[in-house]
């Protein structure tokens, strides 16, 4: 069985200095897009929540389940690079 994440919620931002002194603003965009995706398909129903200011955090009724979802998105998301 599937776990359904539809309780829990992701910030990302798009502020380039939050992935790196050399990211421009498209890249950012890129990035949050592709790890986006990457998040939706590892979380199935998770809410994702774009925003131009520093992001990350991590929100649902279980905080172990969003320390779980946190450390995956620290550890996997370079492959939306």
């Amino acid at each position: 069985m599937t776990m359904n994440y539809t309780e829990y919620t992701i910030q990302l931002s798009t502020d380039p200095s939050y992935y790196g002194d050399t990211c421009s603003i498209d890249d950012a965009e890129r990035i949050v897009a592709q790890l986006s995706e990457l998040i939706r398909n590892e979380f199935p129903g998770i809410e994702i929540e774009v925003a131009s200011e520093i992001g990350g955090k991590t929100t649902g009724p279980d905080e172990d389940i969003c320390q779980d979802i946190h450390s995956w998105i620290s550890d996997n998301w370079t492959a939306a690079l």
